[in-house]
């Protein structure tokens, strides 16, 4: 199902200038429960009671906060000094990054599980409403959206002519940046909670089936297929890919890291915690950043899988790491977001935020002009984690703020329970629209979001894309 509203026309300073709107559900949007500004580098994050945390990244101390309705598993994503967020109340969040007062709420049919993704003035977001939707970015008001056959929690990810995006009716659906129109499906065997990944051509995916696809970006035509038979992949995959380096990193609920190189779907090798791994991978410099149900943070060598360190939380770790000036930053359901060092993983501070922590954070330099990017650093991919030049693991904070016209994306919190059937029907199929409107595509300037790589483990300039530099 495609619609199609008719577009209104908004200019920036009349949207900011607009009221705060009604929130999903009945309830109404909450200002900042604090007065304060954040005016240097900041975390952001959300918490299962609903709240939402501007934190100092250099030394923990809370900034602001902002209350919804309901639980935040949506990894906020900051652009243009707009942090842009999702509820379990059933709207996306517009406001300020600076002091968290409201510039605009959408109500959704559904708890936004999903991270919103920001491109060229667009916001896209999922909804258990089975949508996916692409927002004005100034005003919150729909450009289009298409429903799917089930909840959509996973994030965006986007190219110059293409928006991925998985559901739980087990399908990967590929569908033109313009319009919402659908250019292929790919139907596996379980719920797809896995956010995609754009890399080289290729779209990586997990499934609740156990298994991770490699799909081409243009048809949806299985390349490759790393599940229990070829990868002994034994459990359900709710972790986001991530590319670097022509390699893929995933986690699975059988408590395996796995690293299969991008062009093939036979493991390099396999890292094992002790419990289920539904956090995202995040590569810088050589090593993997991965949370664990086990209550640890791994730091795991890329190339080897030899562990570097491991930092123990009280609770599972499901959010994803958020790499930024050389700390790794976390939250757990021991209500603790944690920073850590990134090269010895010792704590450098931790926040007690009385709730705990599913959604992944962003960090971001200047939340008066910033953008999420170079948290989230991998080379060579795009839709998950991404944003990589392959020069900026060492860089502080300071090194930030030269940086911060770059543009962005941010992370999902990947839930799940049940297992699939890998023989169910239809999967493994790649159906293809009978139509596109080649004409209502848009082509972006310079790089195409998500797909601009110079190639797996080269460097490449991600254009728009959720990482504040490390899914």
């Amino acid at each position: 199902m495609h619609n199609e509203p008719e577009k209104k026309t908004f200019t920036r300073r009349t949207c900011l200038q607009t009221a705060a709107m009604t929130v999903g559900y009945g309830v109404v949007a909450s200002q900042p429960a604090t007065a304060a500004e954040a005016d240097g580098p900041t975390v952001y994050f959300g918490t299962r009671g609903g709240t939402l945390h501007a934190v100092d990244a250099t030394n923990g101390t809370g900034v602001w906060t902002f209350s919804t309705g309901n639980a935040i598993r949506s990894a906020p994503t900051v652009f243009d000094g707009t942090v842009y967020f999702g509820s379990d109340d059933g709207s996306l969040y517009a406001v300020d990054a600076q002091n968290g007062t409201t510039r605009w709420t959408h109500e959704t049919g559904g708890p936004v599980r999903s991270a919103p993704t920001v491109v060229d003035e667009t916001v896209y977001v999922g909804s258990e409403d089975g949508s996916v939707r692409a927002l004005d970015t100034d005003t919150g008001e729909e450009e289009w959206h298409h429903t799917t056959d089930g909840p959509v929690n996973t994030t965006p990810a986007v190219t110059a002519d293409r928006v991925f995006v998985g559901s739980d009716d087990n399908s990967l659906y590929a569908v033109t940046t313009a319009t919402g129109n659908v250019a292929w499906t790919y139907r596996t065997a379980g719920s797809v909670r896995s956010s995609p990944t754009v890399a080289a051509g290729n779209v990586y995916v997990g499934s609740e089936d156990s298994g991770v696809y490699a799909l081409r970006e243009s048809s949806g035509t299985e390349e490759w297929v790393c599940d229990w038979r070829r990868c002994n992949a034994q459990g359900p995959v709710f972790s986001s890919p991530t590319v670097a380096d022509g390699f893929v990193y995933f986690g699975s609920d059988d408590g395996s890291l796995f690293s299969v190189p991008a062009d093939s779907n036979l493991a390099e090798w396999t890292y094992s915690a002790s419990d289920s791994i539904r956090s995202s991978p995040t590569v810088v410099d050589g090593t993997v950043y991965v949370g664990s149900d086990d209550t640890n943070l791994y730091a795991v060598d890329a190339d080897t899988g030899d562990r570097r360190w491991a930092f123990g939380a009280r609770e599972p770790i499901r959010s994803d790491p958020t790499f930024a000036g050389g700390t790794v930053f976390v939250g757990s359901l021991d209500d603790t977001f944690y920073a850590v060092a990134a090269d010895s993983g010792d704590s450098e501070w931790q926040f007690d935020a009385g709730q705990s922590i599913l959604s992944s954070a962003t960090v971001v330099a200047d939340p008066d002009v910033g953008h999420s990017v170079d948290s989230r650093v991998v080379y060579g991919s795009s839709g998950h984690h991404i944003y990589g030049t392959g020069a900026y693991e060492a860089r502080s904070f300071d090194a930030y703020l030269a940086d911060d016209e770059r543009p962005s994306e941010t992370d999902a919190d990947e839930n799940g329970d049940e297992g699939a059937d890998p023989d169910a029907e239809g999967a493994g199929e790649a159906t293809e629209a009978e139509s596109v409107d080649d004409a209502e595509i848009v082509e972006l300037p310079g790089f195409g979001i998500g797909t601009a790589v110079a190639g797996i483990g080269g460097a490449a300039y991600l254009l728009r894309r959720r990482a504040d530099r490390s899914r």
